[in-house]
This record gives C-alpha cells, sequence and structure tokens, in this order.
C-alpha cells in the first residue's frame, strides 16, 4: 500500500506518532507557519476523502489558500492540485502550465506529483510512449495515496495504448500487490477491463510469462486469476479448446472463475523463451513451401542483402546482423518462425510474402511489441495497430488496378492469368495450369479468342507472364498485355510484336539515366545484368528502413524485460521517422505512418 500523505511530511517540526512508511520520503513541502499548515490540512483531508469529481469543488478554496499564502512552500501544493483539478475538468493547457511551472521548483513530492500530471496529459494527447517515459520514475515514490492510484490507472493505461503488453501487465500486478483487501475489490474491475484491450495472444504470452518466472513471489495471485479468467473467457466464447487446454495447462487451476471455469474444464476435454534483444538483430521470415513465395523470398533475400551485406562503406561491425528463418506452408510455422527470431534477440523483423502469412507476422507484431515490416498488405489488420508496418501493397487492390488497365489498352472482355492457388472465376486461369491435351497451350488462350477476349491481365509472377507471352506468340494472337508488379523483369519473346504494358512504382523499370537513378540502383544492374524485380525492391527498402531504425540501439544484449521492451519501443519509433533512398517507391520513408505511400504508374515497355 502505497503511504497516505500526513501532517507528519507537511510540517516537520510537528511531534507526530504512529503511521510510517515503508517508502523512502521524498524530501516535502514543508509548511513556513501553523497558520498556513493548518489552512491547508483542512483542504488537504476534504482532498484526501472526495471523488476526483467532488475535488473540482475545492478550487476556490486552493485558489484563496494561494493568494492567502503565497510565499509559502505549501503554495505549491496548492498549485499542483490546481493542475489535478483542471485535469479533471478538461483543462488541459491550464494544467499543463501549471504543472511545468511546479516542475520548475525543488525535487520532491510536489514536483513527483506535477510529473504525474505531465503523463497524464501526454497520454491525453495520444503519446502513450511519452506518459510512460514520464510516469515509470514515480513509481514507488509517491506518498499520497490518490497520486498512487492515479499513477497506476494512467501508466497501465499508458501501456495498454503503447501496446506494450508486458509492461502493462507488469504495472498491474506492481497496482495489486501494493493494495489491501478494501482496495483490491476495487481494482480487480480495473485490471479486467485492462485485458480486455490486450489481444489473445498477449495474454496467453503474459500467463505462460507469470507461470514460467522462476520467482514464485513476484506475481499477485489476483493477477494470474485475473489473466486466467480473462482468458478463459476468450477460450469459451470462441469454442477454442486448444487455448482451454493451455489456459488450464498454464494457470493449473480454474479456481475463482466460477461458471466460466467449468465451462473451461469441459471445452478443454473435447508451450515460451526469454525474450532478447540482441545488438542490432533484423529477422527476416522466409517461405519455402509454394513455388510463387519461395521465388518471392529469393528476390527479397537479395534485396536485403544488398543493404545489410558488408562493404567500404559499411563494415560487419556496423551493420545489423540479419538472422534469416525459414517457414513452411503453415501459418504456425510464421508464428514459430518469429519466436525463434525473438529468442535469438531481434528487435525487427521483416515477414509477410502473402495477405494470410502478413495477417499471422501482424497479429504477432501486436501480441509481442515488436515491430514487423510486412512486404504485403496483411488479409486482416489488428484494430488500433502500433507495431505493423506495412511496406507492400494489397495484392487484391493492385490486381483490380491490372485489370482495369487491361479494359483501357482494348475495349471488351479481360482475361485475366492470376497466381497459382487464386479463386477459380470466368475468364480466369492460374499460372500453374495444366495442359488439358499432351504438348497443347497450358492457358485457354484458343477459347479466349473465340470468346472475344480483347486483352489480358497478368497478376502473376514474371516467369508466369513469359509463360503467357510464349503461348500468345506460338498462336500468333498478341492482344494487348498488362502485368502487374510481381510481373517486373519478364522479357518479351524474341520477336514479340504484341502491345505490352508494365505496372511500376518508385525508381523500378527503365530508369537509367533520370532522375530517379542512383549509384545502388546502377551497381544492382551492374551484378544482376538487369533492375530489380518488386520483391527485390521491397527486400532493400525494408532492410534499408530496418538499417535506419536499428542504429539507434547499442550493441550490446539484454535480457531485461524492461530493457527489451524499451529497445523494441525505440526501434517502433525510430521505424516512424527512418528515411533513405527506397526503391519502391518516391516517398522516402513511412513519414509518421504505419503504410507506405505509393503511386503505380503503367508504362509501355513492347509494342506500338
Amino acid at each position: 500500500m502505497l503511504a497516505a500523505w500526513t501532517g507528519c511530511a507537511a510540517a516537520a517540526s510537528l511531534s507526530c506518532s504512529g503511521h510510517k512508511s515503508s517508502v523512502q520520503t521524498p524530501v516535502a513541502s514543508l509548511a513556513r507557519s501553523q497558520d498556513a499548515q493548518a489552512a491547508f490540512q483542512a483542504i488537504r483531508t476534504r482532498w484526501e476523502l472526495a471523488t476526483p469529481a467532488e475535488r473540482v469543488a475545492l478550487e476556490p478554496q486552493l485558489r484563496a489558500f494561494r493568494d492567502r499564502f503565497s510565499g509559502d512552500p505549501l503554495a505549491r501544493v496548492a498549485d499542483v492540485y490546481l493542475a489535478f483539478i483542471a485535469l479533471q475538468a478538461g483543462r488541459l493547457d491550464q494544467a499543463r502550465g501549471i504543472a511545468q511551472q511546479v516542475e520548475a521548483g525543488p525535487a520532491g513530492n510536489t514536483r513527483d506529483l506535477a510529473t504525474l500530471v505531465q503523463g497524464a496529459l501526454w497520454l491525453r494527447a495520444n503519446q502513450p510512449e511519452r506518459a510512460l517515459d514520464a510516469l515509470a520514475p514515480l513509481e514507488g515514490k509517491l506518498l499520497d495515496e490518490f497520486a498512487g492510484e492515479l499513477l497506476y490507472e494512467t501508466i497501465v493505461d499508458a501501456a495498454v495504448q503503447a501496446h506494450r503488453w508486458s509492461a502493462a501487465a507488469r504495472y498491474m500486478n506492481d497496482w495489486v500487490r501494493e493494495a489491501d483487501d478494501p482496495q483490491r475489490r476495487a481494482i480487480r474491475p480495473k485490471l479486467d477491463s485492462a485485458l480486455r484491450r490486450f489481444p489473445p495472444e498477449a495474454l496467453e504470452k503474459t500467463l505462460e510469462q507469470i507461470n514460467r518466472d522462476p520467482r514464485p513471489d513476484v506475481w499477485d495471485k489476483d493477477m494470474r486469476a485475473a489473466v486466467a479468467t480473462r482468458l478463459g473467457q476468450i477460450a469459451v466464447e470462441h469454442a477454442d479448446a486448444r487455448l482451454a487446454r493451455s489456459v488450464i495447462e498454464t494457470s493449473r487451476t480454474v479456481d475463482g472463475m466460477g461458471d466460466a471455469g467449468s465451462e473451461l474444464e469441459q471445452l478443454a476435454s473435447l508451450g515460451a523463451s526469454m525474450p532478447t534483444v540482441a545488438g542490432r538483430t533484423v529477422g527476416l521470415v522466409v517461405p519455402t513451401a509454394r513455388t510463387k513465395l519461395r521465388d518471392r523470398a529469393t528476390d527479397a533475400i537479395q534485396g536485403a542483402l544488398e543493404v545489410l551485406r558488408p562493404s567500404a562503406t559499411a563494415t560487419a561491425d556496423t551493420l545489423p546482423v540479419l538472422r534469416i528463418h525459414e517457414a513452411g506452408d503453415d501459418l504456425e510455422d510464421v508464428i514459430k518462425s518469429l519466436d525463434e527470431l525473438e529468442r535469438f534477440g531481434a528487435s525487427v523483423a521483416i515477414a509477410g510474402f502473402d495477405p494470410g502469412s502478413a495477417s499471422a507476422a501482424a497479429g504477432w507484431a501486436e501480441a509481442e511489441s515488436m515491430p514487423v515490416v510486412l512486404l504485403v498488405r496483411p488479409s486482416h489488420m489488428p484494430p488500433g495497430a502500433r507495431f505493423v508496418f506495412v511496406l507492400g501493397e494489397d495484392e487484391a487492390a493492385v490486381g483490380a488496378s491490372v485489370v482495369q488497365q487491361a479494359g483501357r489498352a482494348a475495349e471488351g472482355k479481360v482475361g485475366r492469368i492470376v497466381p497459382a492457388g487464386s479463386p477459380s472465376e470466368s475468364d480466369t486461369a492460374p499460372c500453374d495450369a495444366a495442359s488439358p491435351v499432351a504438348g497443347g497451350p497450358r492457358f485457354p488462350f484458343p477459347a479466349w479468342k473465340t470468346d472475344k477476349v480483347a486483352s489480358i491481365a497478368v497478376t502473376g509472377g514474371a516467369w508466369c507472364a513469359q509463360d503467357v507471352m510464349s503461348e500468345l506468340q506460338a498462336m500468333r494472337w498478341q492482344p494487348p498485355v498488362v502485368l502487374g508488379l510481381s510481373a517486373l523483369g519478364a522479357d518479351t519473346p524474341p520477336g514479340y510484336w504484341g502491345v505490352v504494358w508494365q505496372a511500376l512504382a518508385g525508381r523500378l523499370g527503365p530508369v537509367r539515366g533520370t532522375a530517379l537513378d542512383d549509384a545502388m540502383l546502377a551497381g544492382w544492374r551492374a551484378s544482376h545484368g538487369a533492375p530489380p524485380d518488386w520483391f527485390a525492391a521491397l527486400g532493400h527498402d525494408a532492410a534499408l528502413l530496418a538499417l535506419a531504425a536499428t542504429s539507434v540501439l547499442p550493441m550490446d544484449t539484454t535480457t531485461d524485460q524492461r530493457q527489451v521492451e524499451r529497445r523494441r519501443a525505440q526501434v517502433q519509433q525510430a521505424l516512424l521517422e527512418a528515411t533513405g533512398t527506397l526503391w519502391s517507391t518516391t516517398e522516402r520513408g513511412f513519414g509518421g505512418a504505419l503504410e507506405m505511400k505509393r503511386e503505380i504508374r503503367y508504362d509501355r515497355i513492347a509494342g506500338k
């Protein structure tokens, strides 16, 4: 329990007995006269017994005290109370002005109270990281009971808003540990409310962390019960047997869950490593199971290595370590790979080669409060995401754009060649289509020609686009063809006379000798014999931004939970602000947003 402020702390010259705080007492504001002490003690007593809303009614008395005893040190305490009132009443500029004035004075409990106001103001301004920076040093220092309650309510809210789930859980645990039984009963609904804002993955990690902590007395039983109860509710609501079993295995009991506990046991009847940040480690999760994604992975790795490979200007001891982890076709493999990269100390990861794996990585990023840069827009973006950075494009939207461009290229029907595994629709064929007869064409071009298809949109990769153009040339039918971003790098067959349009963005395409060209692009062309394709450009850009973001970190390794969280938050903020010469867009960075801006254009690369 935080020590309550008493008259003893306010007037050291008075003889007092009884209460002794276990908290080391900061320097207090001492009254210079018994008149000031007596007048303020009457206000303080009412303040401590009042609710936050009721304290607003004390403003006239506080101002009268301030005017009467303006030279007394207790006038600063009156000022900071007025700052709390202004905060409660929504007069934020006034609260900020008073708090800044008090913070400029001597160190001690009064200045700490002003810092508490400032932290609450940062949270009101939707800057939870700054609120955490201001409030974290106050834990265990504040003498006033009302201030301790406000501190924990505010710092928990800030950690939740910042998606720093481990920190939020730790602050909730500290809050309930310091409370007596009556206060615990008042705090528990607030814990439950905060836990309802956790994503299920973060809650599950929190429960694992609680039960794997080698220090058995660190986590309070009420905190354990609150987390297990909330997870149990989620498992029952979603009929998730795996989660139900996990809750029972990790909490080892359903006591205190009421009816939800028996439902959880019934549902259940039908694995965590220490987080680490190792220097400036960057993780890359690459797919291996599907051909389409395997090709994308190869290109992205080459693009990333273009940035992170040691050179004359960037030596190995200054560059981030790039750790590459392979993931199979199952989305659970993506999560496991990210868990492995976390164990090896990555502070930022690059992932998401298709919408499904991008969604899995996005959920993991928010649960772990670790930045992840996605090369494809996820099919599901976590609400209120803070650690998900979308570098690539929405593949469905780009596909629709390619079809629209094909419709503009020739009036009439548009035939679509789509990536392998795409849903089957009329006038579509997959890139991996098989010929119905031995030696015949793979794609249904004869039927399309008969059906008066006027143009063809290709949203598959470069190899697919090349097959399309080769078959069109072989049957001497060459309608306009429009290639999507993924087909960058496709070569037109020798003698191909049809019109071909290519989707381009940023510095991609024939930019040699233009204002968009640069030394790194020239170096790529010299070593690869062609400009970079789409996923090579995305890999390059992701690595370049990760390089800039991780440069804010020291080179040492830490497993300290607070340091891990702090460094990840630093990288998240640095990613928002990182800049560089990117290839996939003419923008220089995220510009404070979580999704990269770019314009897609179409250039004619063949035909007249």
